[in-house]
């Protein structure tokens, strides 16, 4: 199955979520959750793919209201498989994260002042 609809959308989010700044957002993420990653670039190549998987889904579910059968989910990984240099490439040519002076300390919930829920009057 080649839909092209489907194949222009991955194309598209690819073009546009390999920019530099989406790089750095998504090195940002990466960086948060360090602790215990062995491979930063492995992390964030998993990051794109998972996040591009999930968007590719979605729209087939709107679109088609089923999920994908095998021949159309094999579309997806042919055409990432394509791109995976490109990505890769991008991925280490951009530097640093856009999440900068994160702090190291997190408040517990129980310190966090919230507005109490208001009862839904009916």
């Amino acid at each position: 199955m080649s839909d092209p609809f489907f194949r222009g959308f991955l194309e598209q989010y690819v073009d546009v979520h390999i920019d530099e700044a989406e790089i750095k957002n998504m090195k940002g993420v990466v960086d948060l959750f360090g602790f215990g990653i062995k491979s930063k670039l492995d992390a964030q190549i998993g990051f794109f793919l998972g996040s591009s998987y999930s968007e590719f889904l979605m729209q087939f579910l709107i679109l088609n209201n089923r999920l994908p059968r095998k021949d159309e989910m094999l579309m997806f990984f042919n055409m990432m498989k394509r791109r995976l240099p490109e990505i890769i490439k991008e991925i280490k040519g951009t530097h640093g994260s856009s999440i900068k002076d994160v702090d190291e300390e997190v408040t517990p919930v129980s310190e966090v002042e919230a507005e109490q829920d208001r009862p839904i009057i009916q």
